[in-house]
């Protein structure tokens, strides 16, 4: 048997984890992020079915737009690249040079059961207009 890797969510950013596909910004890790590779999806550590990684492209955090971040997170741009240079505050050290993924992920059971997450999605309202 193949080893299983894990995806882990504190979060269900915009009810994304109740989709069929959903998409995940990460910093880049090639090693770890594999087109094909099958993942276990962890929301707060409890088991959220699996997904298979089915595309990704590579960018910089200028080059997020209100497109991709309202998708991934409900936030525009200038909310959700806050949040991103917050979570990675003790890891990344040039944002200039860092690069990020945008993964697509598609789900290996549609029907799964997102254990212990709300059935209302609550989102941060960003009061910035979409672009």
């Amino acid at each position: 048997m193949s080893k299983k890797y894990k995806l882990a969510f504190n979060h269900n950013w915009n009810g994304k984890l109740f989709c069929a596909c959903f998409t995940s910004v990460r910093l880049r890790n090639d090693e770890k992020y594999q087109v094909g590779r099958v993942y276990q999806i962890l929301v707060n550590g409890k088991d959220g079915g699996d997904a298979i990684l089915t595309d990704l492209r590579h960018l910089k955090i200028d080059q997020l737009n209100d497109f991709i971040c309202l998708l991934d997170a409900a936030y525009n741009k200038e909310d959700f690249t806050k949040m991103i240079r917050t979570m990675y505050k003790n890891i990344v050290t040039n944002w200039e040079t860092q690069q990020l993924s945008l993964l697509l992920f598609r789900r290996t059971v549609v029907d799964k059961k997102i254990a212990d997450t709300p059935k209302t999605i609550t989102y941060k309202a960003s009061t910035k207009k979409a672009v």
